[in-house]
Order: structure tokens, then sequence, then C-alpha cells
């Protein structure tokens, strides 16, 4: 058995990584890791799990999470969550079987490596220790003091590795690849000195004397704004050196560099002093200072003026939880990227209010360091109900303008846009997160077209076609499974509240039909009425007619009603209706031929139909040839139906169907139905 901490809390069972699901037995495995030398009293595990507000039976609920514990870890004796008096202990078998202590270990020795002036191997180590992180240690964790303190500690450790690593690197001369990191290390931490020195060393080493005194001065006004101090006298001191020029900023010159130095000066002395000496100074000035690279680097124009890496992502969705297989999959784009000869691309695909956007854009912020030369975002609109989709020209342009094309060189027409913007990107590694996409042609022109580059595109669509033709991963977003669902409302309800009504919660999760839209408008409901039982919040979602209502947070986004109507509303008038009679329908699934007959259709028409809404989400092929709809879904079919089509529409429908299921029934059965019992169905 072996555990992560350095991002999510995971546990390695020999087949695959997991989570623990519920929140106490999490906090109460995070405490028990980050202390793993000593026991941890009970008190103190108390403390931790529920602060000031510990319940008088937490005795008890420790022994039960203990138990809940032993029995998801596979360790039913005890040897590994050991009871030890006066409290419990996780004892790991080998130090190693913890990322933070392997963390640690590659970091002491890519430090002593560099100590030692084995830049190359520190260079490896430390970014051998990096590549362990995953996002901020025990994110998932809800944080007792003791888990708060491990975390910040281990936050503090991973910037002291990063300045390591980048030490190292500098000493190997990759000072222009490092510019577009270290410009974004300084913007997310913008007090840590260390990193401003090495961002103008990175600078002044690839002939941008200009900026690296421009990176200074943005420091030094930093710095007297928010602490009123000066910069340290190392910061100060490296200004005063590049100013001065001196040469020692260089690289540090090679064996053989060394050599020809010594020749030039035993030269010099021979030659006598004056000018030959000053000549070989200058030689060697001119060999240990790099020469300015004929390409803009990264984050520069092409005139070469500077210009800061896009950083155009919407702020991630707070209270964000589950679906852990879906990010999965998406933490394979970066090495995707690298690998293949084009852009890696994957489509986010799923029914209105499933969380598209929201998981994209939470992995993209922790993805973003793999893409240090930006990420682009752009709202295609794709199911917009005003505006309509965005043309691809339009989005060209906007992503052009981020990467600093000046608005002369942007040409008119379409084709040279795309044909721009491949070679605006060609070379760098970026980030495109493609939101709410109408279908593949307004997608493809937004491809970059050589390898490095990221694209994420969300869309209610399928957009089967980018696979085919661009090699796309297709991503189908479902409604969450229960212990997600239950995850997100702990995230933004609170753990304490959630367990204390177990039996609300699931009926909630239930009435939500598990959507994510659904649970976070119900849990914004909640959280607004702090006094309120969740017991009151479900008995609002029981009343099937009123459901969609108290799913509305106010506004079109947050409004399930709204969300599925812009799916609606791109519907054909055929399929349309056809959606509308599906409401009608009192069984859980239903095939093409009684769609037919619901929708007075041909089988092909109705088959079509079904590929159509399929398509869009409206409607899930769940077995081959049979469909069904969640239970929102259904509730908005039935409101539409009853809204747009007359009393006499709908029971005509009802009566093809009934019709239809006692004609299946007799070629099932062999015999003719009664004409009584087919009274009776057209009666109702």
């Amino acid at each position: 058995m072996r555990f992560r901490i350095l991002g999510p809390l995971e546990v390695f069972d020999g087949t695959h990584w997991r989570g623990i699901s519920a929140a106490k037995p999490r906090t109460l495995l995070a405490t028990l890791l980050v202390q793993r030398d000593v026991p941890v009293p009970t008190g103190r595990l108390g403390a931790e799990l529920w602060g000031e507000r510990e319940p008088k039976a937490a005795a008890n609920l420790i022994q039960q999470y203990v138990m809940r514990l032993r029995r998801e870890l596979g360790d039913r004796q005890g040897r590994l969550l050991v009871t030890r008096p006066p409290g419990y202990q996780m004892v790991l078998a080998d130090e190693d079987d913890m990322d933070a202590a392997a963390f640690a270990r590659l970091g002491d020795s890519g430090r002593a490596a560099l100590a030692v002036g084995d830049a190359e191997r520190a260079a490896g180590l430390l970014a051998e220790a990096l590549a362990l992180w995953r996002g901020p240690a025990l994110v998932d964790v809800p944080t007792g003091p003791m888990v708060e303190a491990e975390a910040a500690r281990l936050a503090e450790q991973r910037l002291d590795v990063l300045q390591a690593r980048v030490e190292a690197d500098l000493a190997c001369g990759r000072h222009a690849a490092l510019v577009p990191e270290l410009r974004q290390s300084v913007r997310e931490h913008p007090l840590r000195e260390g990193l401003w020195g090495q961002l103008m060393l990175a600078l002044y080493r690839s002939g941008r004397q200009a900026e690296a005194l421009d990176a200074y001065r943005e420091v030094h006004r930093l710095l007297a704004d928010e602490l009123s101090i000066e910069p340290s006298a190392p910061l100060c001191d490296l200004q005063l050196r590049m100013l001065r020029g001196d040469p020692r900023l260089g690289l540090p010159a090679t064996e053989a560099e060394a050599e020809g130095q010594d020749q030039d000066e035993r030269e010099g002395e021979a030659e006598g002093e004056g000018e030959a000496e000053g000549d070989a100074r200058a030689r060697s000035k001119s060999r240990r200072r790099p020469r300015p690279e004929s390409r803009p680097a990264v984050g520069a124009t092409r005139a070469g003026q500077p210009s800061a890496a896009p950083r155009q992502l919407p702020a991630a969705v707070a209270g964000f939880a589950g679906r852990r297989a879906e990010l999965r999959l998406l933490d394979k784009l970066p090495a995707d990227a690298s690998a293949g000869p084009g852009p890696a691309v994957c489509v986010i695909a799923g029914t209105a209010g499933a969380g598209k956007t929201s998981l994209a854009l939470h992995w993209a912020h922790r993805a973003a360091p793999h893409f240090p030369d930006g990420q682009l975002y752009v709202n295609l609109h794709g199911f917009a109900p005003a505006t309509g989709p965005m043309s691809p020209g339009e989005a060209i342009r906007g992503f052009l303008e981020a990467l600093s094309v000046p608005p002369e060189r942007i040409p008119d027409a379409p084709e040279a846009r795309a044909a721009l913007l491949r070679t605006e990107t060609a070379g760098r590694r970026l980030l495109f997160v493609l939101d709410n996409a109408a279908d593949a042609a307004q997608v493809r022109p937004l491809l970059p077209g050589s390898a490095g580059c990221a694209v994420v595109v969300t869309s209610r669509g399928q957009l089967a076609g980018l696979a085919v033709t661009d090699g796309a991963v297709l991503l189908s977003l479902d409604v969450l499974p229960r212990e997600e669902a239950r995850e997100l409302l702990a995230a933004r309800l609170g753990a304490d509240r959630v367990a204390a009504e177990p039996e609300p919660v699931t009926e909630l999760i239930d009435l939500c039909a598990r959507l994510p839209l659904a649970l976070a408008v119900t849990a914004a409901r909640a959280v607004g009425r702090p006094g309120f039982a969740l017991s009151v919040v479900v008995a609002e979602l029981r009343d099937v007619r009123g459901r969609l209502e108290a799913l509305d947070a106010g506004e079109g986004v947050s409004s399930v009603r709204a969300v599925f109507s812009w799916s609606y509303r791109r519907l054909d008038t055929a399929t349309a209706r056809m959606f509308r009679l599906l409401g009608l329908h009192p069984g859980r699934d239903v095939a093409a031929p009684a769609v037919a007959a619901l929708a007075g259709l041909s089988v092909r028409e109705a088959a079509a139909a079904l590929t159509a809404l399929a398509r869009v989400h409206l409607i899930a092929e769940h077995l081959p040839g049979r469909y069904s709809f969640h239970d929102l879904l259904r509730a908005y079919a039935t409101d539409l139906t009853a809204a747009e089509d007359t009393e006499a529409e709908r029971t005509a429908a009802l009566h093809r169907l009934l019709d239809h299921c006692l004609h299946s029934a007799r070629a099932a059965g062999g015999t003719s139905p009664r004409p009584a019992v087919r009274c009776r169905c057209r009666r109702r």
C-alpha cells in the first residue's frame, strides 16, 4: 500500500490509485500520514476532525472511522493502521511508500549534486522531485491544525526545490527556456525575491538586459507598495552588476572555454600590455556573454517588444469535487502534446448542466505549469440563445491579439487568420480551452498545427468528427456517481452538515438526478438558509411539477430549465416535438418503434430523431437501440408538452403508444387482444 499527499490524497492498492470517498476518514488518514513517526492521541485526532465542535462521542466515532479505513486499505489485522495508546499510528513498510518522503529524498540528493557542481544530475533529480506534485498538498482534505501546517511546510519545500532546479538549469545554459516559467512563478509568489533574481539572470543571459532591469524595477515597486521595504542586498547587488556589465554574470565557462581563455591571456602577456591585453579581455568577455537569440523568445512579439504570456483562463469553480476518472484521462494530455506529431485534443461532451466547463477549467488550472507559454480561453457560445455561435475568425482574432500580434498584421480572410495562428503557435507550449463549441467545423480552424500544444473542447454535441480527422480523445460526461455527488455537496455545504443528515442528502442527490448543476443550485439555496435543515430543501424538490422552479438560482447559467432550453432551441421542429412527447412515455427507457408510434413517425424517422437528441445529450443511448433521460430532463420535456402541445395532441400520442404496446404484446404472445382491452386503453 502506497500513499500520495502531494495533491489530492490517494492510495495505491497494487492495481490503481484511488481516493478516500468520505471526508472524515480522509482527514483521519491524512493526519496519521503527516504524523507517521509518532502515535497520534485520540484527543488530537478529535481536534483535527471537528475543531471546537468536537462531539461527545468523538472517541467512538474515531474508532468507527479507523475500522472503515482498515476495510478500505485491506488492513483488517491493523498492521498498517496500528492501535498504539493513547491513539493510532500509520506504519509504512518503506519510507518511499509516501510521495512526500520520495520528494524530500530526491530534493536532498539534487541539492547535494548541485553543491558539488554536477548541475545536469542536479537538474534531473530536482525535476523528478517536482514531477511528484499533482496540485497543492492535501488539497481535498478538510484542514485541521496539523494537516494545514504540513501542507504549508510542503508548499515551502516545493518552492525551495523549484528554486534549486532553476539554479541547476541556469548553470546548464537553459536560460531562455526558463523565462516563461519564471514569469509565471513570480506572479504566483511575488514576494519571493530569489525567484525574481533568477528571472533577472535568465533574461540577462538571453541577451535581454533591458527586460532584466525592468524586472528589478517591478519587484522594487512591489516591495515598496506591499511592505514598505527595499529589495534585499543580493538583489540590489545583482542589479548593479548588470548595470556594470559584470562578465561573471555570463554562463560558467566550460573546460574548453577556460583553456581558450588561458591561451588568450598567455598571448596577451607575450605581446605586451596595452591594446593587445585589452583585445584579449574583449575576446574572453564576448565568449562568456551569450548572443541574443535570433528567434524571439516566447512572451515577446516578433518585433522583439516584451509581452506577458497570455493567461486567459477564467477562475476555477470553487467547491469542485469528483470526476477523478476524467481527470486522470485529461492528465495524459501534456505528455501526448509533447510526443505526438500535432496538438493533443480532448473533447468533453455531455448534457446541459453536467459540469463540462467546471471540469475543463479545474483541470486547466492545475495543468497550467505544463504550458509555460500561456493558456488561451474562448467561449464559443455554441448554444447561446441570443447571440448564436461565435465565428471561428472572431475567436482567432482574439487569440492572435492575446499573442501580441499587432492588429494590422491580422488578415481579414478566415483561412489566412487560421494559418497565422498556426504560425504564431509553432514551437510553443500553449493550452487552448475552447468552451461551449457548437460543432467540429467551428473548432477545427482554431487548432494549432504543431506538437507542444493541448486543446480542451467542451460541447453539448459529441463532435465525433474531431476524433476522425484530428485524433481527438472523446470524453463523455455523465451525471455524477453517488459518492462524488455527496462529495460535491460536502465541498459546498460543509462535511459536517452533510454528515448530520445522511438520509435527506441521499434523497436530495436522487431528486437532483446527480446532475452537477442541479446539485450546485440546491447547495446554494441551502447555504443561503443555514438555519434550515436539509430535509426542508428536499421537501421543496419532491414536487415534480415545481422541481425545475426550485432549481433556479435567478440567472441563466444557474437555472436548470434555462440551460436545458439552450439545447432544446437548437432542435428542428420535428425533433423538438418528439422530445416533448417523450415526456409522456411512462417507462424508464424507450426504443425507436415505440417512439415512432408516440410521435406518429416512421421507425426510420424516429431513429434519426433519437440520434439527433443523443448527439446534443438531451437523451442517452444507455443500451444498443434503447434510450433514456434522467428525471430532470423528463420533467422538462413534460412541462414543454403541457405548454406547447394541445390536450388532443397529447391524448392522440398516448393512444398511438398504447396501441403499439398492445400489438407488440400480441406479437409476443401469439394471441389477439380482446376488443374490450383495446377500448379501455383508448379511453385512458
